[in-house]
């Protein structure tokens, strides 16, 4: 569900529910590509976020959506600056990796 990322986490238990929403609508992302396109995309481990890794999972979240969104031809932001214990940045950064979210889940036809 799409809407689920744009609530922002605040504490372990809701950045979990984060991760497991976005990794739910990565795989949708991915069957949809593979559906109408019959390519495969990259995945990485993406749920759950280890805090201690944290820049790493930037990296490699940021590599899915940049194939997603090359694929696509959708504009994309860099999803790898943001320091999650600062809630303006977070909110910020949830919003703009909400709405790439969306935009693909219009064009490929998931929610």
């Amino acid at each position: 569900m799409i809407a689920a990322l744009y609530n922002i986490p605040s504490d372990p238990p809701s950045m979990s529910r984060f991760a497991f929403h976005n990794r739910d609508q990565h795989r949708q992302v991915t069957a949809a590509v593979e559906a109408k396109f019959g390519l495969t995309l990259p995945e990485y481990p993406i749920d759950p976020i280890a805090s201690w890794d944290f820049t790493n999972w930037l990296y490699n979240h940021q590599a899915m959506h940049n194939a997603v969104n090359g694929l696509l031809g959708t504009a994309g932001n860099d999803l790898t600056d943001v320091d999650p214990t600062k809630p303006d940045q977070l909110s910020a950064w949830i919003q703009l990796h909400a709405v790439e979210h969306e935009t693909w889940g219009n064009i490929l036809g998931i929610g």
